[in-house]
């Protein structure tokens, strides 16, 4: 998703199961990111990680996200409300 106003993008990722754990998550972030800041005129990128979910986490701050945050009760999933992780990286 992509805010032209303030030149800020949301960046997300789901993999099989079958290809976690072999690099492509990191080469395809750091890629989608190289491409935004160079190419697309972004100057901020945020993404939204489920809190608990460690792989996602350590997968953005491989690729140089920060942790910004939490927010709760962000929306319901499996008869509860869920908390999410809230990350950016600035070019």
């Amino acid at each position: 998703y992509i805010h032209r106003d303030n030149d800020c993008a949301e960046v997300g990722f789901i993999f099989d199961p079958h290809a976690q754990g072999k690099g492509y998550g990191y080469e395809s972030l750091r890629a989608v990111c190289d491409y935004a800041f160079n190419e697309g005129g972004i100057r901020r990128l945020t993404a939204t990680v489920t809190v608990g979910n460690l792989a996602s986490r350590a997968l953005l701050e491989k690729t140089g996200f920060v942790l910004e945050g939490e927010l709760r009760e962000n929306y319901w999933l499996a008869e509860r409300w869920q908390n999410d992780w809230i990350f950016s990286l600035l070019k």
